[in-house]
C-alpha cells in the first residue's frame, strides 16, 4: 500500500524527469538565469525563467510570474510568454458535500525543485513523450476531511500519517471484502478522507514533437494539477489561468524580414478530422475557426458529446484532391464538419500577435484589409502560444498527437488530450488571458490520479527544415496545381506564406478558403 512519495513517484511529471527517490530536490533564491550559449544541442540548451513568489510570499504558494523564454529563431532572444500561471481554485465532492481545498501553507507538505531533468521515451504510464527538461517545481498539498460522517472544513494532514504504507490504496487491488452474518448488524469504520493536490510547473527544452507534421521547435510548458484520494469522488472542479502579455514590448517585433503587429490576440481552431488530402491550406487542416473570438466560455472538450455531423455552417471551395479551384473558376461548396466523440467547440486556442504584409505589397494593394491583419496558422513563427486539447484524425497522427484511449495517453487519433471523464472550458478573461477549467465527474478511482491540463502548451521557438520546405513549396503549390494568381512583387516571407494558406487569390477578387456562414451551429 502506497504512502506519499510512493505515488508521487508513480505519477507526478516532476518525478518522471528526475527519477526522483524521495530526496528533496533543493535551488537557490532567485531561480538562475538560462544560459542558451552552454550547450551546442538545441534540445539540451536551458530556455525558460520565470519568478518564484511564494519563495519570499508563503501566501503564493499556487502562483508564478514573468515566465520567460530565449527564443532559437530570434537568436535567443529573451521573449516574455506569460506574465503570470495561478493554479486554483481546486474543490472536492464527496458524501454529498462539496469542499474547496486551499493550496495554503498550513496544508503544503513539501516543495521540489528541479533545475533540468529528463523523461525518457516509454510505451506506458501517465508521462511517455521523451523531454528534456528546464526550471520545474512542483508542491504538494494534503488534506484530512474528516470520517464520513463529517462535513468539517479540511484539516492538516500529519507527516506520520501520510507517510504511512497505508496512506492511500492501489487501485490495482481491490479492498477487502466484508463478511456479514444475515440478521446481524455489521459495522464499518471508514478511515478518514485523505485527499493530495499537486500544484507544478515542469518546462520542456526545444522539441518538434508537439504538432502533427514535425515542423515546429517549441518549448512546452506544463502547469498542471494533480489529485488523488483514498477514497473515491463524487467531482473534482480545478482550474489553472494563463495571462500572456497584450502586447510584444518595443523591439521585440521584428523578426528578419516578418514585421509583427504589437497586440497579442486570440485564435480559436478546429481541426478537420475528414479530409481528402494531407493538411496544407487552411481548408485541408480546419473545418472552422475565429480569429476575432468573443470575450466568455468555450467548452473545448465535452465527455457527453457523442460523433456528430453539422451542416450548414460552413463552405469550402475546395473537396477533393481533385478539383482545381480558384475564386475566379469555381464558387464554394457546403461542407460537412464531422466532429468526434468527446470533441467539443474547438480544438485549440493560439494566444499570438498578427503579421504585416511586406511594405511593398502593402503599397500597391493599400485597400486590401486582409495584407494588414495576417493570422499565423497552422504552425507559427513568431511569439505564439498553443494550447491544444485534440488534433484531428488526419493523414499525419504520430504518437505525440494521439488522445487518450481509457485512461491511457497517447493511444488514439482523434481523441481528446485529456482523459475521458473530463470536461474541459477555456473562459477567454481578455484577449491575452484565458481560465482552463476541468470538471471530472465519474470514475474518480481511489489511490489514481486525475491530471488537469496533461497535455500543456507550447511556445514557438524556431521553424525546422520540414517547415522551410513547406513555405518554399507553396508557390508551386498555389499556382501550379491550384490555378490561383499571386501578388505583383511578392516576397518569400512567412506573412504571404500565411496569407496564402488562409485565402485564395484570383485575378479578380479574393476568397477564404474556409467561410464560417454560422459559427454558433459550427461550435455545436
Amino acid at each position: 500500500m502506497p504512502n506519499l512519495d510512493d505515488v508521487l513517484n508513480s505519477g507526478t511529471l516532476l518525478r518522471a524527469a528526475h527519477g526522483h527517490t524521495g530526496t528533496g530536490v533543493g535551488v537557490s533564491s532567485p531561480l538562475p538565469e538560462p544560459d542558451p550559449s552552454a550547450q551546442q544541442d538545441n534540445a539540451l540548451k536551458s530556455i525558460w525563467h520565470y519568478q518564484l513568489d511564494f519563495m519570499s510570499n508563503s501566501a503564493q504558494l499556487a502562483h508564478i510570474s514573468n515566465l520567460s523564454c530565449r527564443v532559437r529563431g530570434m537568436n535567443f532572444m529573451n521573449m516574455p510568454v506569460c506574465e503570470s500561471i495561478d493554479w486554483g481554485p481546486v474543490s472536492v465532492s464527496a458524501r454529498g458535500n462539496t469542499i474547496e481545498v486551499p493550496l495554503t501553507a498550513p496544508f503544503l507538505v513539501l516543495s521540489e525543485y528541479l533545475q533540468s531533468g529528463h523523461v525518457p521515451d516509454s510505451s506506458a504510464g501517465f508521462w511517455q513523450l521523451e523531454m528534456n527538461t528546464d526550471l520545474s517545481f512542483q508542491n504538494v498539498f494534503c488534506y484530512d476531511l474528516g470520517p464520513a460522517e463529517a462535513s468539517s472544513p479540511p484539516a492538516p494532514v500529519a507527516d506520520n500519517i501520510y507517510n504511512s504504507p497505508g496512506f492511500m490504496p492501489d487501485p490495482a487491488k481491490p479492498s477487502m471484502p466484508v463478511d456479514a452474518v444475515c440478521g446481524t448488524v455489521c459495522t464499518i469504520n471508514l478511515p478518514n478522507l485523505y485527499i493530495v493536490v499537486v500544484v507544478s510547473l515542469v518546462c520542456g527544452k526545444e522539441r518538434n514533437n508537439f504538432e502533427p507534421g514535425g515542423v515546429l521547435g517549441a518549448g512546452r510548458i506544463y502547469p498542471l494539477i494533480q489529485v488523488m484520494a483514498n477514497q473515491p469522488l463524487d467531482n473534482i472542479v480545478a482550474e489553472i489561468k494563463l495571462k500572456r502579455p497584450k502586447s510584444i514590448p518595443p523591439g521585440h517585433s521584428k523578426m528578419g524580414k516578418e514585421d509583427m503587429l504589437p497586440p497579442i490576440g486570440p485564435e480559436f481552431f478546429a481541426d478537420i478530422n475528414n479530409s481528402a488530402m494531407p493538411p496544407t491550406t487552411w481548408d485541408t487542416t480546419f473545418s472552422h475557426y475565429t480569429v476575432e473570438p468573443a470575450l466568455g466560455d468555450y467548452v473545448m472538450v465535452d465527455p457527453a458529446k457523442a460523433a456528430r455531423t453539422i451542416s450548414g455552417a460552413v463552405a469550402k471551395g475546395k473537396v477533393n484532391a481533385l478539383t482545381p479551384w480558384g475564386p475566379d473558376t469555381q464558387s464554394s461548396q457546403p461542407f460537412d464538419i464531422e466532429k468526434l466523440a468527446g470533441q467539443g467547440e474547438f480544438d485549440s486556442l493560439h494566444l499570438a500577435p498578427r503579421m504585416l504584409a511586406p511594405a511593398k505589397v502593402l503599397s500597391a494593394y493599400p485597400n486590401d484589409p486582409t495584407l494588414k491583419e495576417i493570422a499565423m496558422a497552422p504552425f507559427c513563427v513568431h511569439d505564439c502560444m498553443h494550447t491544444h486539447v485534440r488534433w484531428g484524425n488526419s493523414f499525419v497522427t504520430p504518437k505525440h498527437v494521439k488522445g487518450w484511449d481509457g485512461f491511457t495517453p497517447y493511444q488514439k487519433a482523434g481523441a481528446p488530450l485529456v482523459p475521458p471523464n473530463q470536461k474541459i472550458t477555456f473562459t477567454l478573461l481578455s484577449h491575452s488571458e484565458f481560465r482552463y477549467a476541468a470538471q471530472i465527474a465519474s470514475n474518480i478511482t481511489a489511490g489514481m490520479w486525475q491530471i488537469v491540463n496533461h497535455h500543456g502548451s507550447a511556445y514557438a521557438l524556431a521553424v525546422y527544415p520540414a517547415g522551410e520546405a513547406i513555405k518554399f513549396g507553396l508557390p508551386v503549390l498555389i499556382l501550379k496545381i491550384y490555378g490561383e494568381t499571386m501578388f505583383n512583387d511578392e516576397d518569400d516571407t512567412w506573412a504571404m506564406f500565411y496569407w496564402h494558406l488562409r485565402y485564395s487569390r484570383g485575378a479578380n477578387h479574393t476568397l477564404e478558403r474556409v467561410q464560417v456562414m454560422d459559427l454558433a451551429k459550427a461550435r455545436g
